[in-house]
């Protein structure tokens, strides 16, 4: 399921539906498809767990998981630590 470029998972994400658990295990995912989820989930207040698996041979290298990581737990500061870390 990778997105190639389309944002509707994204946008849906980045909405802040009331969804609390994402299952994206098998969908080959990308750096771009990371960078599209990493940005929607930042903004998300609601999702708990989010699933996805990295198998060799997966176009998702370290810049995509890097920005999955980033999205997900900000080390930038204490405060945004603190902020987004809940």
């Amino acid at each position: 399921m990778a997105t190639q470029g389309c944002t509707r998972l994204p946008d849906y994400l980045a909405s802040d539906p009331p969804l609390r658990h994402l299952d994206l295990i098998d969908n080959k995912l990308g750096d771009a498809d990371a960078e599209l989820i990493a940005r929607a989930i930042s903004r998300n207040t609601r999702l708990q767990v989010l699933n996805f698996d990295l198998e060799e041979g997966d176009p998702m290298t370290e810049p995509g998981r890097r920005a999955l990581k980033g999205a997900i737990w900000d080390e930038s500061t204490l405060n945004a630590m603190a902020n987004r870390n809940h």
